[in-house]
């Protein structure tokens, strides 16, 4: 480990550090459980996608009545569904915990406040996600338990505006959505999307940072980075968490194809090798996924690039022209 790492590690720490060699050899044991998690939160979200299709609910409706009685009916699946989504929101925190430990290691500058969302926030939305659930099928028992109000006492109104709620009242389809505006779902909703956004950051933070310290490749810290977005603005699918966390899983386990970077070897900031640093020709050493490091100047670098053509060329004329010019002073010379 460098001294400018050392001394950052004993400034922001109070303690000292582990050498380069104990932190390797931690990640590599705690690493295994990490991957686990990171395993388990795709089993948990692919099982409670089965479970609900395997399930047969009807969808597609937009009347918010037939919604609670088909939940009312299915409160189960519902409820079940909720828990398995929750216990895949729930094992994410082991997996950052870990990526932000070994991020930290390397990289002092990681906000600390990233590993308190990064435990915090995942226990929060698991939690909310079972508690909407449960209570979503709680409020849909109740609207269906619930007699219908009677429309024989509609002719003693005589006030127009009386009359028109008292009939809308009536409809099923509002007074199911009346249910629901009632129900506590509306505060466990805003408390869950304030979960879901700090949950965001806690992936974008941790991404970004394991990315500058050569845990993550750009395409692992930039898919990690869209995760935190689309935990706050839900507008894709579960399959591309499905990739991350699986690839994640085995990036724990030392199971990378041609290899880790060698940030994970070495205990140090190392940027992730780039396709370039794979396909190079350059230097003896070969790199952990399998290429060429770059020469280790920039002189090296000139030295063995070929020159451009039209710079060869150019030489080439300014060759000629002055070899042309000794042979006529030579014969100026004779004469």
């Amino acid at each position: 480990m460098t001294s400018d790492t050392a001394a950052a590690h004993a400034a922001t720490r109070g303690a000292p550090a582990p050498t380069p060699e104990a932190q390797v050899a931690w990640e590599r044991r705690v690493g295994r459980w990490a991957a686990l998690a990171a395993f388990a939160s795709v089993a948990f979200s692919v099982a409670s996608l089965l479970y609900y299709k395997n399930a047969h609910i009807p969808t597609g409706s937009d009347r918010t009545d037939e919604a609670l009685h088909q939940v009312d009916l299915h409160s189960g699946v519902v409820i079940g569904t909720g828990v398995l989504q929750g216990l895949a929101i729930l094992v994410v925190a082991p997996a950052l915990w870990f990526l932000y430990r070994a991020t930290r290691y390397r990289r002092p500058a990681i906000p600390r406040a990233a590993l308190a969302l990064a435990v915090a926030a995942p226990l929060a939305v698991a939690g909310f996600t079972i508690a909407s659930q449960t209570i979503f099928t709680h409020v849909a028992h109740d609207y269906v338990s619930r007699p219908a109000p009677d429309a024989s006492a509609l002719h003693r109104i005589t006030d127009p505006k009386a009359y028109a709620d008292a009939a809308a009242a009536l409809d099923p389809n509002e007074r199911a959505k009346d249910a629901l505006k009632d129900s506590s779902l509306t505060t466990i909703s805003a408390f869950a999307l304030a979960a879901n956004l700090a949950l965001g950051f806690a992936f974008v933070i941790v991404s970004l940072n394991a990315m500058r310290a050569g845990l993550l490749s750009r395409f692992m810290g930039i898919i990690g980075i869209i995760i935190g977005v689309l935990y706050v603005l839900p507008i894709g699918g579960p399959f591309l968490q499905f990739f991350w966390f699986g690839a994640l899983g085995f990036l724990f386990l030392d199971r990378w194809p041609r290899g880790r970077g060698p940030a994970w070897e070495t205990g140090e900031a190392i940027p992730w090798p780039t396709a370039g640093d794979l396909h190079g020709d350059g230097g003896d050493r070969p790199t952990l996924l399998g290429g060429r490091p770059r020469p280790d100047s920039g002189e090296a670098e000139r030295s063995e690039a070929p020159e451009p053509p039209e710079r060869a060329e150019a030489q080439k004329s300014a060759a000629v022209g002055a070899a042309a010019a000794r042979r006529k002073k030579r014969k100026r010379k004779r004469r």
